[in-house]
């Protein structure tokens, strides 16, 4: 992947892409991290015959192939639907968005009901596969934990979790807890919850607290943005909205990205 990289930044240099302008801090034509490259492209005719030119030629060397048959074109912008054409010159099928990609929704747009209840079904097909009449509490406390606090966190360092799906997901967990999977009867609960996502040490069961959780993972990018100067994306920030670095409160307009 790196030598594949290469090839595209050494093209952009040589000014044989055009690749996508950022800001005030030159051009950029691929991202990539680990096994994960992004090529970014405005779009054009010539730029997509290159990159798969640059693609065939990656494989000549290296014997690891693309298959276009199993690969969609997707646009972002005015255009929801990609050019024909375009998706002809690359051999692939166009696709729009919102789409999946590791179990996260790709879109321009925040995530609708309908994504957060595809979280809280998931949450609810879970508990049907467990024989939870042989757990005791304990037990039920550690499928908590482990299982169903884990499933919506893949969301949350991208997210801001909505009340309505925080208070969702509490009450299954909450009638978990102290009911099994008979959610629809509950039993007495003899512990507050909060009480409950207290730390052990302050009184607690451990529980994680989600909505506490969503928002240091949120923050993670804030601090990230203030305390990386050579973070690229932290730059185009700051060129689009003019804010400072040190700001943690900004006015922002109403143009401003809900990302």
């Amino acid at each position: 992947m790196d030598a594949l990289c290469s090839m595209f930044t050494h093209a952009l240099r040589s000014k044989v892409l055009i690749g996508v302008p950022l800001a005030d801090f030159g051009r950029k034509c691929n991202l990539y991290y680990a096994d994960d490259l992004l090529v970014l492209s405005l779009g054009g005719l010539e730029d997509l015959r290159i990159i798969k030119l640059m693609l065939y030629i990656f494989e000549g060397m290296t014997g690891l192939a693309m298959n276009f048959s199993k690969t969609c074109l997707y646009a972002s912008g005015r255009d929801s639907l990609p050019d024909p054409v375009a998706a002809n010159t690359l051999s692939c099928a166009r696709g729009i968005l919102p789409v999946t990609y590791l179990g996260i929704p790709i879109s321009g747009r925040r995530p609708r009901r309908q994504d957060w209840e595809v979280i809280i079904t998931k949450i609810s097909r879970r508990l049907a596969s467990w024989k939870v009449r042989f757990l005791s509490l304990g037990g039920r406390l550690t499928l908590v934990n482990s299982v169903l606090s884990a499933i919506p966190t893949y969301w949350m360092p991208l997210f801001k979790v909505l009340c309505w799906v925080i208070k969702k997901i509490n009450r299954i967990r909450r009638d978990f807890l102290w009911s099994g999977t008979d959610i629809d009867h509950p039993k007495c609960r003899l512990v507050g919850w909060k009480t409950l996502c207290r730390p052990r040490e302050f009184g607690g069961w451990g529980i994680l607290d989600l909505q506490c959780f969503n928002q240091a993972l949120l923050g993670k990018w804030w601090w990230k943005f203030m305390s990386d100067a050579s973070w690229g994306a932290a730059n185009v920030i700051l060129f689009n909205y003019g804010i400072q670095r040190w700001n943690m409160f900004p006015r922002l307009s109403g143009r401003v990205s809900f990302f």
